[in-house]
């Protein structure tokens, strides 16, 4: 058995046409980016989006073809998680998690940071189940939003890092 040869590129047009196709529909792509991004992605509207709300996109590739990705948002003394997608076809083999625990590694490099949030949609029963093994807990906050003439609930989700300052024991 081998092991799997993973690394992390910061997302560019290429990856990103490629990242495009991974969400098909309206629906699936507010599943995965709520309204940060929207039908029809491009290349484009992820560049635009990632500078207007200084987000950080990064893909994971296994042997150098692009599985899935994600972003990170520096907000003081959080982090946010965000758009994060696995490619379709490959789905249910863990890549969801490897780019969840490398973003979340990425966010604590910077030592300000005592919480990493998210918002995962109600719905969304995997990765809510995802976020609750690396140990996410739901703060309570709800977001609302119309997708597809349905109102979806988005829930908050926070992870507080111990130890650090200003971090809240659960």
């Amino acid at each position: 058995m081998t092991v799997a040869e993973f690394s992390l590129r910061r997302l560019d047009d290429a990856l990103a046409e490629i990242a495009c196709g991974w969400a098909r529909t309206p629906s699936e792509v507010a599943m995965f980016a709520g309204p940060s991004l929207w039908f029809p992605l491009d290349a484009a509207q992820f560049a635009r989006v990632t500078v207007e709300q200084d987000r950080h996109p990064w893909v994971l590739l296994l042997a150098g073809v692009p599985v899935a990705m994600g972003s990170v948002q520096f907000m003081g003394d959080s982090a946010r998680l965000g758009w994060v997608l696995t490619d379709p076809a490959r789905r249910g083999h863990g890549y969801g998690r490897k780019i969840v625990t490398e973003l979340l590694s990425l966010a604590t490099v910077d030592p300000q940071v005592t919480r990493i949030t998210l918002g995962v949609y109600r719905d969304n029963t995997a990765a809510r189940s995802l976020y609750a093994d690396l140990g996410f807990v739901d703060t309570g906050a709800r977001r609302y939003s119309e997708v597809d003439g349905l109102t979806w609930e988005s829930l908050d989700l926070e992870l507080a890092l111990p130890g650090r300052s200003g971090a809240v024991q659960q």
